[in-house]
């Protein structure tokens, strides 16, 4: 009896946890607020003393370029992170610098070491097949990664990234994924 009223919570709990997955979008504007809202589960924040740091996954629906070689079994995974000062009169790419040699050390960085920035964990860990860094210029008072890891779509579980900073000496920082949410994103319908 006690088995079979769990049983029967539990696909109750399933059954709500699906409702909160929209099944489709028709408007890319309204994929992209949704992915962004806390309901979604694909965006992960941490801060530190003076950092924020956002982890959005992008379903493939989402990719310019979603043409993978088996469809079927190799699932794109792209990730944006968006590293940004908690004060915004803070100007991100001189927090911390004391003089110009210790800024073209940290633009070098930037541009020429990102990719050793990030790993993905499922079974083993895995290596970016993609990174891009943008902002090397300063314009925009953020930084912004894109990240893309190439996987066998039946070892997707929960999927986890770490962002080892080499930039601001803050430390590794994890971000988790829902293995569900990832395998199963709603679906873009443009007519």
């Amino acid at each position: 009896m006690v088995k079979q009223i769990l049983y029967g919570l539990v696909l109750v709990i399933l059954a709500y946890a699906c409702q909160s997955i929209p099944q489709e979008f028709n408007s890319k504007t309204a994929y992209l607020e949704w992915l962004k809202s806390p309901d979604s589960g694909l965006l992960i924040e941490r801060e530190t003393e003076k950092l924020k740091l956002q982890m959005l996954h992008y379903p493939e629906a989402l990719n310019a370029d979603n043409s993978t070689e088996d469809k079927d079994r190799i699932k794109l995974l792209a990730f944006q992170m968006r590293i940004s000062t908690k004060e915004q009169e803070d100007k991100i790419l001189k927090l911390g610098i004391q003089n110009e040699a210790e800024l073209k050390r940290r633009i070098k960085k930037l541009e020429f070491e990102h990719a050793k920035m990030f790993i993905g964990i499922v079974e083993d860990t895995i290596q970016p097949i993609f990174t891009h860094y943008e902002n090397y210029r300063g314009l925009k008072n953020e930084i912004l990664f894109h990240v893309q890891f190439e996987l066998d779509e039946t070892k997707i579980e929960d999927f986890k990234i770490t962002f080892k900073d080499q930039i601001f000496q803050t430390g590794d920082h994890d971000f988790v994924f829902d293995g569900y949410k990832l395998k199963h994103p709603p679906k873009l319908i443009l007519t």
